[in-house]
Formats: structure tokens, sequence, C-alpha cells
């Protein structure tokens, strides 16, 4: 049964450390990074995600990649007792804005089917995996290059960057990075981090799916949650042991645990 969404929305705030502050990635160009919508057969819902364009092999066609429950809580409000093997029946289609260009609106190609994509709620955070990925074709033309899956998880400590285009905190309109860093990666493949913003509390919505980044612009992470550290404690790397018991902390399917499920093997089109 899907849970609540209540998990993927969450208010994080601290200080930015003096290490961060000036520091910039390379930053993805947002003609990469899309709002990601999908419709079903009963037409559009309140439910939306992120998504970025995603090569990890030089012989793979680029791919749209955005985390599985945004589609997943959207088929749900249609039948809530959905097997993963309907999601194609209840989803009709996907739209995705782009971030460089609100008024351009296109349509998503076939949805990769990824064996064992599962929703990811707190059995998912304390099992030993969790598939919370999803990956659609790409049939238009590419104007810049695509990002690149990491291929070694962040050192904790290490800055990064969520890739998304927040809600307004205060009046202002957030830019497109928000710096972070990494906490470690569990056993389960997935990646805490704790958010650092210098103007104050960061509200989260409709960011599942977004990249994170470290400082090459490399994906190091797609981001699917954000949780409090004392409802996640058994399942946080020892590295991440000194975080207070109330502090709001990101979560993501880590990159090794992205190009595995979108590997050859992993991942059939439809």
């Amino acid at each position: 049964m899907l849970t609540k969404r209540t998990v993927f929305i969450g208010i994080l705030c601290c200080t930015c450390p003096a290490n961060l502050i000036g520091q910039t990635p390379i930053a993805p160009p947002p003609t990469v990074l899309f709002r990601v919508k999908p419709e079903t057969i009963k037409g559009f819902g309140s439910d939306s995600g992120m998504g970025f364009l995603c090569s990890f092999d030089a012989d793979q066609e680029p791919v749209l990649v955005s985390a599985y429950h945004v589609g997943a809580y959207s088929a749900s409000r249609v039948d809530s007792l959905f097997t993963p093997e309907a999601l194609d029946t209840l989803l009709t289609r996907v739209v995705v804005h782009s971030l460089a260009d609100s008024s351009v609106t296109l349509e998503a190609g076939a949805r990769i089917r990824i064996p064992d994509a599962m929703t990811m709620d707190s059995t998912c955070v304390m099992s030993q995996s969790c598939n919370d990925i999803a990956a659609f074709a790409w049939p238009w033309a590419l104007t810049v290059e695509p990002l690149r899956l990491a291929m070694s998880p962040p050192e904790a400590g290490a800055p990064l960057w969520l890739s998304a285009r927040l809600a307004y905190e205060l009046g202002r309109k957030l830019g497109l990075q928000h710096a972070a860093v990494a906490g470690g990666v569990s056993s389960s493949g997935l990646l805490f981090y704790a958010f650092q913003d210098s103007i104050g509390p960061i509200l989260l919505s409709h960011t599942s799916g977004a990249p994170i980044v470290n400082a090459g612009g490399e994906v190091v992470a797609v981001h699917v949650a954000v949780a409090h550290v004392k409802n996640v404690r058994p399942a946080i790397p020892d590295c991440c042991s000194n975080w207070e018991p109330d502090r709001r902390v990101g979560v993501g399917v880590g990159a090794a645990t992205v190009r595995r499920l979108l590997s050859r093997e992993g991942g059939d089109h439809d």
C-alpha cells in the first residue's frame, strides 16, 4: 500500500558553513532539467516532480530520469490497489516542462520498465534495496550534453547541490542550485545529505526526481525524500551518527543504484 506523501515535503534549515560559501558546482544547464507531470486515464492530478536528462553509457541514448513515486501517486488516485504492471494502463502520458523555458512543453517517450521499482517509504529506507527510480525514452533532439552519473559516491562532508527550482520563500525566488553536504551512503544504496542555505528555511515541494550533483556537475543521487534523522536512524551510515535526531535530511537514490537499474540488464523499454 502506498503511504501518504507528506514525507516528501519538508523544511530544511541550517547555516551555510564557511567551506561552502561562494562555491558553486559545474551547474547542470536548465535545458536538461524538467518539471514532470504524469497524466492518468482520468486526466492530470496535483502530483508532479522533477526529472533530468541523463546518459551513463556512450552506446545508449539519453533517458529522462525521475522518481518512481511521482507517477505511482498519480496512479494510486485512480486505483489505490494498482500493481506496478498496471502503471502503463493507468498513466496515459508524462508531460514535461522545461526549467529553462516554462513555455516549452514536451511529452516523454515510452517508460523504461525497471524491475522491482518501488515507492519510497520507511520500509524502503530500512530495506536492502530502494528502487524509487523511473526512466523514460527521450525522443527529442538534444541541444546540450546530458548529465553524467558519478562513478563513485561522495565522501562524507563533501559539498553537494540539489538542482531544483524550489518554491518561493519569504517572497523571494530561490535559485536553481541549493548547497548541501554529503552524509554517507547506506547499505541499501541511499545517499543521506544535509541542506545548507544562508537565506533561511527551504521549502521543498514537488522536487522528487531532481538530481543531486557534486562539484564536477556529476549526478551522485536522485532526490526522493526528506525525513527526520530519528525516523531513519537505523539506515543512516555511521559517519552521520552525530546528526541531531530532529534534524531533517535529504534522501536520494545513489548513482550506483541508478546505473544498475538503467543498465541493459536492469531495464526494458515498453
